[in-house]
């Protein structure tokens, strides 16, 4: 059994440009779609739903307005409220948000239950998304990439994994140009992981070789520095640059690699570093860290 993102949500309402679709649903199914909705409902006393910015497997995010402090935030709503690992899924991006700070990583506001209704609040970010600026220069992609990469570290060191890197997950602030990692939904410690999803879960495009072969999934950092390497590859070549393998693994028709082609005016570090963090073997792939340091290596 796997699960996977494969589809994006929709944006009824002044979408953010990079939110993408949010937890999980199963391979070829579509996302379904919020039962509720819940425009004009006040939350929690203060928050005043909006509209829907976007609907996943797991949750819907709707825009707000804190009335007592007078600003717009994001509401994170858990649609399987019986679900209890959707509800620790859920507790576990709550607390992993508020723990490990990062300018990087979105914030969280708040969490609580509403007549159990459980719900996140996290700053609104009115962004662009990543697939935006693969025109731009390559000091601004070295930016970008070297940005992501260092709120990546920042769950690593933490002992957290974030479980769906993707570039619809990367956003850059339109009034300020701030870089942030969002949908912490699937974020994971690697060595619980496999108690609470035996299954692969994900994006199927950006997993990693061993989340997909054999009969358990190989959950760790490496499987993040393989969706990175392939974010990294779409920032420099376009979405034609991550290209289905020829390779048929156990539990989908392919998985998903690097077109090397596409990328052959990209500098040499630069598809060097791709080339390390999208290795076939997890154990050969760059750390984050080491990943890090190569970006900020002056030469």
């Amino acid at each position: 059994m796997m699960r996977v993102n494969n589809r994006q949500g929709s944006y009824p309402l002044r979408p953010p440009d990079g939110w993408g679709t949010l937890g999980f649903t199963h391979l070829g199914g579509p996302v379904p779609q919020a039962k509720e909705r819940l425009e004009g409902s006040l939350i929690a006393g203060k928050y005043r739903v909006l509209g829907r910015l976007g609907s996943g497997g797991m949750g819907d995010v709707d825009l707000a307005r804190d009335e007592v402090l007078d600003r717009e935030v994001a509401i994170k709503f858990l649609r399987h409220r019986g679900d209890p690992d959707a509800r620790r899924s859920f507790v576990s991006e709550a607390r992993v948000l508020a723990a490990v700070r990062h300018p990087s990583l979105v914030m969280v506001f708040d969490f609580g239950l509403d007549d159990d209704l459980a719900y996140l609040v996290m700053e609104y970010i009115d962004g662009r998304r990543l697939g935006a600026f693969v025109t731009e220069s390559d000091a601004r992609r070295r930016e970008i990439f070297g940005v992501v990469a260092k709120a990546v570290a920042a769950l690593h060191r933490a002992g957290f994994c974030h479980g769906d890197l993707k570039p619809s997950n990367v956003l850059v602030e339109k009034a300020t140009g701030r870089i942030v990692l969002v949908d912490l939904g699937l974020v994971y410690r690697p060595d619980v992981r496999d108690t609470h999803h035996p299954v692969a879960i994900g994006t199927a495009r950006y997993m990693a070789p061993e989340l997909l072969e054999g009969d358990t999934p190989r959950w760790g950092k490496p499987a993040d520095v393989y969706a990175f390497g392939l974010l990294g590859a779409q920032l420099w070549g376009g979405r034609e640059a991550v290209v289905p393998s020829q390779t048929t693994v156990g539990r989908v028709a392919h998985r998903w690699t690097v077109s090397w082609e596409r990328l052959d005016q990209v500098p040499e570090d630069i598809r060097q570093l791709l080339r390390c963090a999208t290795d076939e073997a997890p154990e050969k792939r760059c750390t984050i860290d080491e990943i890090v340091a190569r970006l900020s290596s002056p030469g």
